[in-house]
């Protein structure tokens, strides 16, 4: 009997999967097909670099809503659950970082067709190449926030996120 729970938990949770992938690539092929007729390509780059992030998101959302239903014990449904939601917000924190990425790539690019002088648009695109490298912190702070969910480790993003100095 024990066997035939764990087949039908795995194939709840092989189901899952492939319902969070079909979902993604429906999203992702309807999103294409709209922006496809537009001449805006900082939509196109955008789709482009959620894609992956956003994938992973939603796989791991389909199996974090179907796993109550499973039968499995209480103690590895708790810790399947942590470590499926720490992914979560790995994920969005990838694609937030993705997107943050795509909106200074347009920016910096824009930049050059403002129509300004020469030294207006280097000193604009140094400007936000210079603010783009400060967006290297999210992924920081995302792992931060994914320390939170251990409970030994609450002090960590403290400890992670302040500077030292050697006295």
């Amino acid at each position: 009997m024990r066997k035939y729970r764990l087949g039908s938990n795995i194939a709840l949770l092989l189901g899952a999967i492939g319902v969070g992938v079909l979902a993604h690539t429906l999203v992702s092929a309807v999103l294409r097909r709209l922006v496809r007729r537009t001449r805006a390509s900082a939509f196109k780059a955008a789709i482009e670099a959620a894609y992956l992030p956003s994938g992973i998101a939603i796989v791991l959302f389909a199996v974090l809503t179907i796993l109550p239903v499973a039968d499995f014990s209480v103690t590895w449904e708790a810790m399947a659950a942590r470590v499926l939601a720490i992914g979560l917000i790995a994920a969005l924190g990838w694609g937030l970082t993705r997107m943050v990425g795509v909106a200074f790539d347009v920016a910096i690019a824009g930049a050059g067709r403002a129509g300004e002088s020469d030294v207006q648009a280097r000193r604009l695109r140094t400007q936000l190449s210079l603010s783009r490298r400060g967006w290297y912190l999210p992924p920081y702070l995302w792992r931060a926030i994914s320390a939170l969910a251990f409970s030994r480790r609450r002090g960590a993003p403290v400890s992670f996120l302040a500077s030292r100095r050697d006295h």
